[in-house]
């Protein structure tokens, strides 16, 4: 189902393709980390297909600056995406199409606002935004009705 993202090892781990080394998929969890990896953006090897099937996203703490229009279309089933620590200027406003999206955190990037569409986001539980550049936010975020937590210090 993954194969062209990863391959099973003999223990039931999801190894991934020697492109992007050091990347970790995690079993029935169906997380992809990135954490830490030094990387400027989403490496197309993971925006595939094969992706449809990860829930959890986690590429904190690189040197991403934007995202593929093609990123929440091969990802549809996050729900939890972890971009803080990068350098993100803007997010797609394709972001409003994941559905299932539970937890966004793009804490701690150069973000100087956020686009309408994350008021789609109706499963949305957990924004964090702190430390970004933002002077509002869209009012389209009055309809995430079970966002119990927003996390915005640090902005201006």
């Amino acid at each position: 189902r993954m194969a062209r993202l990863a391959r099973l090892s003999k223990d039931g781990t999801i190894a991934p393709p020697p492109e992007v080394a050091g990347v970790g998929i995690q079993g029935e969890a169906h997380t992809l980390s990135m954490v830490n990896k030094k990387v400027a953006e989403v490496p197309s090897t993971v925006l595939c297909p094969a992706s449809v099937g990860i829930m959890r996203a986690l590429f904190r703490s690189n040197q991403i600056t934007s995202l593929q229009d093609t990123f929440t279309r091969f990802l549809p089933n996050l729900t939890e995406l972890d971009l803080g620590h990068n350098r993100l200027g803007c997010l797609p406003h394709t972001i409003g199409t994941l559905a299932h999206l539970v937890r966004l955190m793009v804490n701690n990037n150069n973000l100087k606002a956020l686009p309408a569409s994350l008021g789609s986001l109706r499963a949305l539980t957990l924004l964090n935004v702190e430390k970004n550049a933002l002077r509002k936010l869209p009012s389209s975020v009055t309809h995430l009705e079970k966002l119990s937590r927003c996390q915005l210090l640090g902005n201006e």
